[in-house]
């Protein structure tokens, strides 16, 4: 039965296919203006607590003892959450895809919804910024969103700066989930350099350790 319930709940809930951010190759520029984006955008709600001590993340103005703190009832029992870890279990794809997937709705308290998120308390904090768009329709499954969201009306960015934009609070936030991925990757390749080194003096030591065996063998049966 709960089997059941659980099928029938994947299937009820309509997903578009979620799109992927273009990051850029100059990373460390783009996580840098992400995170002044995101102190622009969204720590006036959101907090970054696990980056209170991170170089980056404070330069940008992004301090925990400025974070808004908000009571447990505050937003009808769902404050906005601290935002460290988002990428990590939400998925890049999906909170890129969120944050660029507001649409007109006069129906909804606020006059927009989320298309990747129906029912978000969440403001669209982007409307000045982008612009509105409009569900072109609601068959939305298996769909990209520009095959569902339209541009109605233009926003103080062109769509390309919003693109940026939004790509580098991304950045940002991918990198807040995992800061010392960099690092590892400047590790890796004196880390595979060393492996590299010792299986060859293994294997060296394998031959020269059989050639005795081999070489004792043969003057034993001579």
């Amino acid at each position: 039965m709960i089997l059941l319930l659980l099928i029938g709940c994947f299937f009820s809930v309509a997903q578009p296919i979620l799109d992927a951010p273009d990051f850029s190759y100059q990373k460390e520029a783009q996580i840098k203006a992400g995170a002044k984006a995101f102190a622009q955008s969204c720590f006036s709600c959101h907090s970054m607590n696990y980056m209170r001590t991170d170089a980056l993340t404070l330069a940008a103005g992004i301090k925990s003892e400025n974070a808004m703190a908000w009571p447990k009832d505050s937003w009808m029992g769902h404050p906005p959450p601290d935002l460290s870890l988002v990428t990590a279990y939400r998925g890049v794809d999906y909170v890129y895809s969120y944050l660029r997937g507001y649409y007109l709705d006069a129906e909804v308290e606020g006059g927009y919804e989320n298309i990747v998120m129906p029912g978000t308390q969440m403001p669209n904090p982007f409307s000045l910024m982008q612009g509105d768009q409009v569900l072109l329709t609601q068959d939305i499954a298996h769909k990209r969103l520009f095959e569902v969201l339209d541009l109605k009306t233009k926003g103080t960015m062109t769509p390309q700066e919003f693109e940026d934009y939004v790509t580098s609070i991304v950045a940002y936030l991918v990198y807040a989930s995992d800061p010392s991925e960099a690092d590892r990757y400047a590790y890796a390749p004196w880390v595979l350099g060393f492996l590299a080194i010792f299986v060859l003096i293994m294997i060296r030591l394998d031959l020269v350790y059989w050639a005795e065996i081999h070489e004792q063998h043969d003057h034993e049966k001579n």
